[in-house]
C-alpha cells in the first residue's frame, strides 16, 4: 500500500496532486478528509468534489481540531486529504446517524454493518459533541471483539459547538462514519501513549451518569474545577477543561476524561463515563514521557513492516506541546508516510481490550507487505532532543515531581494515622484536666445502662473559688474532686464522667438513688481538700434521672440539677411534673398532625400578595407554608415548623412547599418568593434539590429568596457562594426582617442583597411610634443608597400604608393588601 497526503487549497491544486501521484478511482483507495471547514455548507461542497472524481473509492472524513501532514502539524486551518491506496485489501464504508442516548446502538450498528469474513480493521470517526464516545466504542467492540479499532471523535477547533462527520454522499452532526479494512494478510499494529501524570489529591466520584458528573467529594464538578483550578479556568470551561483532564484507572490502563460540556447546575459532560466510587485526580501531561514514548514506537515499529502511520492524537496534547508536538511525530515519520488529526476522544481497541482514551496519541500502523524496512528509525533524524525549552513544560515537570513527593509525604502521614488512631481516639472521648470520660463519651455509653440512674454532681460557687485561689488551684481542685467522687463507696457507682465547667456525671447502679445521693452529698461535704498549709470543705448539688437509652436522660438531669440550684436544695430527682406532660402531649399531636398532613400532601404554600406602590398593581406574591389538618384548621408554620425539625421531617416540608410553588408558577409569567433560613442554605442536600428545581422549571429571574437576616449570614462563608450561586441564576436575593434583632449594616453590603424587607415590628406601630418611625426612615435611605428596594410587611391599615408610601418604601405587604391565601388572589 502507498499514502500520499495534501494540505487542500483549491480544487486546480488538488487535480494537480491527484495527476502527479498517479491517483484514480478504485474500490481499493481510502480517502480520510480532516476537514477545518465546519459549515456543513462547505462540507457538501467538498464532497460533491470527491464524488465526482472518485464515485469508486472509500471516503471517510471528520472536522477536526488540528490535523498531521507527514509527521508535522499543519499551521492554522488547514484541510489535510489522505490516499491510500491498497492492493489486497477490500474497503467497506459505514455511516449512522445517531439519536439521543443511543451511543452504544449506534456503534453496535456500525459492527454489523461492517461485520464479514475477513475484517482485520475498522477505523472510525464520531461526532465530538453529542456522542458518548465509551459507549459507543463499546458497542462497536461488542459485534467485533477481536479486531483492531482506531480513531478518534471529531473536533471544531476548541470550540465545542458543532462537528461533523461524513461519507462522499451523507453528513451528519450527530452520528458515525467508519470504514473496514478486510485482509487477513494486513500487517496491523495498534498502540497509544498517555503520559498524562495524576496530580493532587483522590477525590471520589460521588455522583455520576454515565459521562455527565454532578459532584466530587460530594463538590459540584464545576466548584470542584474553580476549588483547585481557579474561578478564572472554570469560567472558561469546557473549552480549558480539556487540557486538565480527570485521571482514573480502569482494567490496568490509565486513562484520561476530557471535559465537553457545562450545564447549569454545575455539573460536566465528558467524553466518556466516570462511574460513581471511581477515584480520580487532575492531570498534567509530562514532556519528557511525550517524548520518551514516541521514540519508543519508533523503534518497534522501525522494526515491522509498516507503510503507512495514522495518528489520531488528543486536542490537548496539540495545545500542552504546542510547537514542539512535531517532536513527537517526527520520529514516526521517519519510519512511514504519517497523517491524522486531532479529537476530542481516541478510540482504541486491540487483543479485547476497548477504551476510550482522551489526552493520547493512538497510533495505527499498517502494512500490506511483510518485508521489513531496509532504513532503520534514527538514520535520518537529526537534533532530535535539542529544543527550547518551553517555561508550561518546566511546570509540568516540577508539578510532577511535587505531585510524587506529596504521594509520598500522604502515604507517610496515612501510615502514622493508622499508628495512633487509638491516641486520637482518646484525646475525643478523655478529658485532659482529669483523665476521666468526657461528655462525648458520656452521651454514647447511655445506651448501654438503659433504667439506671443519671447523676450530675456541680461543685458550688466554684466560680469564686477560681477567682480568689487562680485557675492553677481551681484545677488542681478539680483533679482531687474526681479522685475523691471514685474513692467513694456509698455510691454504688459503675462509671464517673467529667463534663464541661465544674460538673460531674455518674452511673449509679443503686435502686434506691435518693439515698444514693443523700450519702454522696454527706461525704463529699465532710472530706476536705488540703490547700498547702490548710484545709478547704467544698459543697455540691446532685441531680438524677432515670436513663432511657438516650440523650433524653441528660437532658431532664441538667434540667432537675438547674432547678435544684434555684431552689436552693441539696439534691433532687427528675420528676415528670403535668406542665411538662402537656407539652410532650402537645408535641406528639403535632407531630402525628405534620405526618399526616405529608401522607396527604397537606403542607401547601399559601400565596400572600406584595405590592408595588408606585403603580398599586400586584408585584410577587410570597409563599407561605401552611398545614392542613383533617378539618380544614390551617395552622401557620410557627405552630409546627419547631416539631417538624425536632422529628426530622423539616426537610420534607420544605421540599413539598417548593415544589408546589414551582408547580404553580411555572406556566404563567408572574413573581414570586419563598423563605430560606440558615440551616436551610447550611444543608448541602437541600441546596441540591433547590438548585436542581430552579435548573428544571428554569424560573430564575422571577424567583425571590428571602433570607433571614441573623449574624451567621456574615460568619459562614457557604452562605455567600449560595448567595453568589443563586444570583447567576437570575435570583433576586431579599434579607428578611431587616431592622430588629442582629441588624448589621456592614455585612449587608457585602452580601449584595437587592431587596430589604424591613421587619414587621417596627412596620405595624409605625403610626404610633415617632421612634420606630426614624428607624425605618433611615433603614430606608440606607438601601436607597446602596441601590436597594425595600419591603414593608405587616400593613394593616391605610393610615399605615399612606406612612409606608411617604417614607418612598418600594413594596407593602400585609392584611390590608391581602392575606394569605391558597390560591393567586388578583
Amino acid at each position: 500500500m502507498k499514502t500520499f497526503t495534501l494540505t487542500y487549497d483549491d480544487e486546480t491544486q488538488l487535480d494537480n496532486f491527484i495527476a502527479e501521484h498517479n491517483i484514480n478511482d478504485n474500490d481499493k483507495l481510502l480517502i480520510q478528509i480532516f476537514s477545518s471547514y465546519i459549515e456543513e455548507a462547505e462540507i457538501k461542497t467538498l464532497q460533491a468534489l470527491f464524488s465526482q472524481r472518485f464515485p469508486r473509492a472509500a471516503l471517510i472524513g471528520a472536522t477536526h481540531d488540528g490535523t498531521i501532514h507527514e509527521g508535522r502539524v499543519t499551521i492554522g486551518k488547514k484541510t489535510v486529504i489522505s490516499f491510500s491506496q491498497f492492493k489486497k485489501t477490500t474497503l467497506k464504508t459505514a455511516i449512522v446517524k445517531a439519536y439521543s442516548g443511543a451511543s452504544f446502538d449506534m456503534g453496535s450498528k456500525i459492527g454489523k454493518q461492517l461485520a464479514g469474513e475477513g475484517l482485520k480493521v475498522i477505523i472510525t470517526f464520531s461526532d465530538g459533541i453529542h456522542t458518548n464516545g465509551e459507549e459507543y466504542i463499546k458497542g462497536l467492540s461488542s459485534v467485533n471483539s477481536d479486531i483492531t479499532i482506531s480513531g478518534g471523535m471529531a473536533g471544531d477547533h476548541g470550540q465545542l459547538k458543532q462537528t461533523f462527520i461524513f461519507t462522499q454522499s451523507e453528513i451528519y452532526d450527530k452520528g458515525a462514519v467508519a470504514v473496514g479494512l478486510f485482509n487477513k494478510k494486513l500487517q496491523v499494529r495498534n498502540d497509544y501513549s498517555f503520559n498524562w501524570i495524576p496530580i493532587g489529591k483522590h477525590m471520589t466520584v460521588t455522583k455520576a451518569v454515565d459521562n455527565h458528573l454532578f459532584e466530587l467529594d460530594g463538590i459540584s464538578a464545576v466548584d470542584i474545577y474553580e476549588k483547585y483550578m481557579g474561578k478564572e479556568l472554570a469560567l472558561r470551561l469546557p473549552q480549558i477543561g480539556i487540557e486538565f483532564p480527570l485521571v482514573l484507572e480502569r482494567d490496568g490502563i490509565v486513562i484520561g476524561r476530557a471535559v465537553l460540556d457545562k450545564k447549569k447546575d454545575g455539573s460536566l459532560t465528558f467524553a466518556g463515563n466516570i462511574h460513581e466510587g471511581e477515584q480520580v485526580r487532575f492531570g498534567i501531561g509530562n514532556v519528557e514521557q511525550i517524548l520518551r514514548d514516541s521514540q519508543y514506537h519508533a523503534s518497534i515499529l522501525s522494526s515491522k513492516p509498516v507503510e503507512s502511520i495514522f495518528i489520531y492524537s488528543c486536542m490537548a496534547r496539540r495545545r500542552f506541546m504546542g510547537s514542539y508536538i512535531d517532536n513527537e511525530l517526527r520520529p514516526l515519520q521517519e519510519i512511514a508516510p504519517t497523517v491524522g488529526f486531532f479529537t476530542y476522544g481516541e478510540f482504541f481497541h486491540s487483543h479485547s481490550k476497548s477504551q476510550l482514551l482522551n489526552e493520547t496519541m493512538t497510533l495505527l500502523a499498517l502494512s500490506e507487505s511483510s518485508i521489513r524496512p531496509k532504513q532503520q528509525y534514527g538514520q535520518n533524524l537529526v537534533h532530535q532532543h535539542h529544543f527550547q525549552i518551553n517555561p508550561i513544560h518546566v511546570l509540568s515537570h516540577l508539578a510532577n515531581a511535587v505531585s510524587k513527593e506529596l504521594e509520598l509525604l500522604n502515604d507517610n502521614l496515612e501510615s502514622r494515622v493508622q499508628e495512633n488512631t487509638q491516641y486520637i481516639l482518646n484525646q475525643v472521648y478523655t478529658d485532659r484536666l482529669t483523665n476521666l470520660p468526657n461528655r462525648q463519651r458520656l452521651l454514647e455509653d447511655l445506651i448501654n445502662f438503659k433504667d439506671k440512674y443519671l447523676m450530675l454532681v456541680n461543685i458550688n460557687d466554684f466560680t469564686s473559688i477560681n477567682d480568689f485561689y487562680g485557675h492553677v488551684v481551681g484545677d488542681t481542685i478539680l483533679r482531687d474532686f474526681a479522685d475523691l467522687l471514685s474513692r467513694c463507696s456509698h455510691a454504688a457507682i459503675e462509671k464517673i464522667y467529667k463534663l464541661p465547667g465544674d460538673e460531674y456525671a455518674i452511673i449509679t447502679t443503686s435502686s434506691d438513688v435518693k439515698e444514693t445521693m443523700s450519702h454522696l452529698y454527706d461525704y463529699l461535704s465532710k472530706t476536705p481538700f488540703q490547700l498547702q498549709t490548710h484545709e478547704m470543705h467544698i459543697s455540691a448539688t446532685i441531680a438524677a434521672a432515670r436513663i432511657f437509652g438516650d440523650g433524653r436522660s441528660l437532658a431532664n438531669a441538667d434540667m432537675t440539677l438547674k432547678k435544684a440550684k434555684k431552689e436552693n436544695k441539696t439534691f433532687m430527682l427528675f420528676q415528670k411534673d403535668l406542665q411538662l406532660h402537656e407539652q410532650h402531649k402537645e408535641n406528639l399531636e403535632t407531630a402525628k398532625d405534620i405526618r399526616e398532613a405529608l401522607t396527604h400532601k397537606n403542607i401547601v404554600p399559601f400565596y400572600q400578595p406584595i405590592v408595588d406602590i408606585k403603580t398599586g398593581k400586584i408585584d410577587k406574591y410570597e409563599c407561605l407554608a401552611r398545614l392542613v389538618k383533617k378539618d380544614g384548621t390551617v395552622v401557620p408554620p410557627l405552630k409546627f415548623i419547631s416539631s417538624a425539625q425536632k422529628i426530622r421531617l423539616y426537610f420534607e416540608i420544605m421540599t413539598n412547599v417548593i415544589h408546589h410553588a414551582f408547580e404553580t408558577f411555572k406556566d404563567n409569567d408572574l413573581k414570586f418568593s419563598i423563605n430560606f433560613n440558615i440551616e436551610d442554605i447550611l444543608n448541602v442536600h437541600m441546596q441540591e434539590f433547590f438548585f436542581n428545581k430552579v435548573g428544571e422549571y428554569n424560573i430564575g429571574d422571577r424567583l425571590t429568596l428571602e433570607i433571614l437576616e441573623t449574624q451567621a449570614l456574615e460568619q459562614d462563608s457557604v452562605v455567600k457562594a449560595f448567595i453568589e450561586k443563586c444570583q447567576g441564576y437570575g435570583i433576586t436575593i431579599a434579607i428578611d426582617d431587616f431592622g430588629s434583632g442582629y441588624a448589621n449594616f456592614e455585612h449587608i453590603t457585602r452580601i449584595k442583597a437587592d431587596l430589604l424587607k424591613l421587619d414587621g415590628s417596627l412596620i405595624k406601630v409605625i403610626d404610633q411610634d415617632n421612634n420606630a418611625r426614624l428607624v425605618v426612615e433611615t433603614l430606608v435611605l440606607f438601601a436607597k443608597k446602596l441601590n436597594m428596594k425595600t419591603i414593608a410587611e405587616y400593613v394593616h391599615s391605610q393610615k399605615i400604608y399612606d406612612i409606608v408610601k411617604e417614607l418612598g418604601i418600594d413594596y407593602a405587604q400585609g392584611y390590608l393588601l391581602g392575606k394569605p391565601e391558597a390560591s393567586l388572589v388578583n
